[in-house]
């Protein structure tokens, strides 16, 4: 669970969908193939789930292109 203080999302103009979705895009398990050992088939999986709350601190929120 990730608790957001409203007033600082407002501050840096982000939504609440901003952060729900780089949580979903920075939590993930995906396929990354198979293995065939034997007469068994397993599917291997690529782990990119967070492991501490200092990484997930680290995931950027939004990213815009600001002219300078």
């Amino acid at each position: 669970m990730v608790y957001v203080d409203p007033y600082k999302l407002s501050s840096r103009q982000l939504s609440l969908m901003d952060v729900v979705r780089a949580v979903n895009n920075a939590n993930l398990i995906l396929p990354a193939g198979d293995v065939k050992i034997g007469p068994y088939d397993y599917f291997v999986y690529s782990n990119s789930l967070v492991d501490n709350m200092k990484e997930l601190g680290e995931v950027p929120l939004k990213s815009t292109d600001i002219p300078g």
